[in-house]
């Protein structure tokens, strides 16, 4: 079997993993995340105006207080989020590039990864390659590796995004009390 098939063949199956990857997983947790913040915020926020209300502080400092926590709570998982995000990105970039160095100083070695991998998902053949060929394809088997090997995916949402979307889901849910 041609190498280039045996990719293609290869490419498919990574790109179905991955499908499943993100429409099952991703999507669970982002929405886990959202309803675990959520209820953090209606459970301190309550726990702030219960307290205010049974020291028997007038109505307006105990709206004071719940609006108080609600912006500093929901600015603090924000924050957070924002910094896990990043975190999980430059994470994701230093494992890129140590797989790239290992790629451009060991191109024998990543092809034999590539044949085991070949194997373990079951493509008949022998990868038959020459060291040029599995160079010009450096992009591709660096995002094959990151995947099977690693186990890591490109992150394609933004940690701003994802912090901007914790603080509303926070304070969303949290005003309710």
């Amino acid at each position: 079997m041609p190498f280039s098939t045996a990719i293609r063949m290869l490419l498919e199956r990574l790109t179905i993993t991955i499908r499943r990857k993100i429409t099952g997983m991703a999507v669970d947790d982002t929405l886990k995340v959202r309803f675990t913040v959520g209820l953090d915020g209606i459970i301190t926020t309550f726990a702030v105006v219960a307290g205010a209300a049974g020291a028997s502080l007038s109505a307006g400092i105990v709206l004071i207080l719940g609006s108080a926590n609600l912006i500093a709570d929901g600015l603090a998982m924000a924050f957070g989020e924002f910094l896990s995000g990043k975190a999980e990105r430059e994470f994701h970039a230093a494992e890129r590039e140590r797989e790239t160095w290992e790629f451009e100083n060991h191109p024998e070695g990543k092809k034999r990864a590539v044949g085991t991998l070949r194997r373990k998902r079951s493509f008949p053949g022998r990868c038959r390659e020459s060291r040029r060929g599995i160079r010009q394809k450096k992009d591709f088997i660096v995002d094959v590796m990151m995947v099977e090997e690693l186990g890591l995916f490109e992150a394609d949402d933004s940690p701003l995004g994802n912090a901007v979307a914790t603080f509303l889901s926070f304070n969303t849910l949290a005003s309710s009390p």
